[in-house]
């Protein structure tokens, strides 16, 4: 079994860039100001601030599918967000297939 990790890192270090299709987290301290430049792609970023510059920074980033601003759970669904519900809609692409008998 695949048990939920939380893993303390620092930039640089492999794990401090990856996702898993398992509960896993990685903590990496980062200066603000280099933090948008040093992340890749990412389907969720909690944002616990109320910097309003550094929020728009994070709003214009095309890097986050899915951003929490403030306290907020990370399994709480909200069914009107994009890429909510059906895990396999977001992480498979969709393919109609017909074939000539």
């Amino acid at each position: 079994y695949l048990r939920p990790a939380v893993v303390r890192a620092e930039p640089g270090h492999p794990l401090a860039d990856s996702e898993f299709l398992f509960p896993f987290v990685s903590l990496v301290e980062v200066p603000q100001e280099d933090l948008l430049a040093s992340i890749g792609p990412s389907l969720v970023v909690s944002a616990i601030t109320e910097d309003d510059v550094f929020i728009r920074q994070l709003l214009d980033s095309s890097k986050i599918e899915r951003l929490n601003i403030g306290a907020l759970g990370t399994q709480v669904v909200s069914w009107d967000q994009p890429h909510e519900g059906n895990l396999f809609e977001h992480l498979y692409t969709q393919r109609a297939l017909q074939c000539a008998g």
